[in-house]
């Protein structure tokens, strides 16, 4: 993990500026949710509430299905 210093305009707090970087990123693909949800520092429902506002579409496939399908079934057992 790198480290950066920034400096902000005066409205923008550290803390909006991790979660705007966080879902841009995500948005791109360059980051996975779990990454971006640490970046930002929020809880993943927050995240999930935060890429709605933005209409950043949360991105699930059929390996995340399958990954999905096979706790289920593990924990099933």
């Amino acid at each position: 993990m790198a480290t950066m210093t920034l400096e902000l305009p005066e409205p923008l707090t550290p803390e909006e500026a991790r979660l705007e970087l966080a879902c841009a990123l995500y948005a791109q693909r360059r980051l996975s949710f779990g990454q971006a949800r640490e970046m930002a520092g929020v809880h993943t429902w927050d995240s999930l509430q935060e890429l709605g506002k933005r209409e950043i579409e949360y991105h699930y496939g059929v390996e995340q299905l399958e990954e999905d399908l096979e706790t289920i079934r593990t924990l099933g057992r």
